[in-house]
């Protein structure tokens, strides 16, 4: 089972999909009150998401990388981000669209383009 979490830190928002281990076999799944806010907490979440949806964000991937794009879409599984810049080792990288799965890349289209990094303004 997987999922998408959404968090706010120092005025920035993290979108990071998840996996998340399966209930052990032959348990009796259980509705509890902590249940119920989960599942208040994961309609909170999609609808952040709707709200982001056709926003331009940064996305940290697991690798250490950035991606910059506009949140296209989203499943249970993952992100799709058009007209994406993947931020690497002084190298910046374009694509029309990506997928991001688990915060690991894992499609994109077309094959891209490197190119030199121009500096960020936030640089000292």
């Amino acid at each position: 089972m997987s999922g998408i979490v959404v968090e706010k830190k120092d005025g920035k928002t993290i979108i990071t999909v998840v996996q998340k281990e399966p209930e052990r076999d032959g348990d009796e799944p259980r509705r509890s009150r902590s249940a119920e806010a989960q599942e208040s907490q994961e309609g909170r979440r999609r609808t952040f998401l709707h709200d982001v949806i056709g926003r331009r964000l940064l996305f940290h991937l697991a690798t250490g990388e950035d991606v910059e794009g506009i949140l296209d879409g989203f499943d249970h599984d993952s992100l799709r981000i058009e007209d994406a810049f993947l931020f690497g080792d002084k190298k910046e990288w374009h694509a029309d669209w990506v997928i991001v799965e688990r915060r690991q890349l894992v499609a994109v289209s077309p094959a891209g383009r490197l190119r030199q990094r121009p500096p960020r303004s936030d640089s000292p």
